[in-house]
Parts: structure tokens; sequence; C-alpha cells
């Protein structure tokens, strides 16, 4: 009887190391008699890595839109196997007489989705971009940070037009 452990000193890494490690085990009695069994290791995933946001394409909206559907959409990426990505708002910048200032057009679902804000008007005359920062939550961390390794990814919103 004994007991197989990895030296506290090395760290296995599901994602960049080796999964499964066969090892050959020798033991021996006092009368030197030997048995020899192979073990096979399996390296199990911790959910332990930053969600990444994947780069997305501008967008453009049309001003006065009623449209409740999905104007854009980030997007994220988790190497982690058992993951579940929350997407949440941090800010929504309006360019208005070629100023960037706090808006209240457009929302994001937890999906990570860009939506038109149904209680504001999208108006081009008032302003003619939009910039939409983001950040991406990793619900089932076990270790480590569990929030996007860049916070405030941004949607651009390159036209709005009439």
């Amino acid at each position: 009887m004994g007991n197989i452990m990895v030296d506290p000193d090395i760290e296995l890494d599901y994602e960049t190391d080796r999964k499964k490690f066969m090892l050959r085990v020798e033991a021996a009695d006092l009368e030197q008699e030997k048995a020899t069994v192979t073990v096979e290791v399996n390296v199990l995933d911790v959910n332990d890595e930053r969600p990444e946001f994947k780069s997305g394409p501008a967008v453009s909206v049309k001003e006065n839109t009623t449209v409740s559907e999905a104007v854009g959409r980030f997007v994220a990426e988790d190497k982690d196997t058992n993951h579940s990505l929350v997407y949440e708002l941090e800010s929504v910048k309006c360019r208005c007489s070629g100023k960037l200032t706090t808006c209240e057009w457009f929302t994001i679902d937890p999906s990570g989705d860009v939506r038109v804000n149904p209680a504001h008007t999208v108006d081009y005359e008032e302003c003619d971009q939009a910039v939409i920062a983001a950040q991406v939550v990793d619900l089932y961390t076990e270790k480590g940070e569990n929030n996007s390794v860049i916070p405030g990814q941004k949607l651009m919103l390159t036209d709005i037009f009439c």
C-alpha cells in the first residue's frame, strides 16, 4: 500500500501539460519479493483560466430604431472545459459634438447580445457613434480570477445613421 503524489514544486496545468501519465510502480517486501503494476494517472481540469474576448466587427445602427433583436454581440472564450460565461455592461459612451459622454442608448444581455435600450431613442443628429464597454465573468471559476483578462472590452457602433 502506498501513495502517489505530485512534487509540491510542480504544478500540472490541464491546458498546457500532458493530461495522462502512465507510471510503473514496483513494490518489494523484506524478502526481496517484487511486484510491478502500471498505474494510469489522469490530470483533471480545474476551472482556473480567465475568459478572453474575441475581437468582433464594428456594427452600424439605424437611428430611431425600435428593433428588439440584438444589434451586436460580445463574444469570449474560456480554455476551461467547464465554464459559464456571463457578460456585464461596464459603460456606454456616445460621441456627441465630437466628445464621448455617458449615455444609455444600449444594453447588454448576460449572453453578450447588445440591444437598443427601449427607454431611449437613438438620434443621429444628437450623437453619431457609441462605444460600449463590457466584461465577461466565468461563474464556475474555482481558482484565480473569474473576470476577463482585459476588462472593458469595447464594441464600436461605428455609424448611427438616418
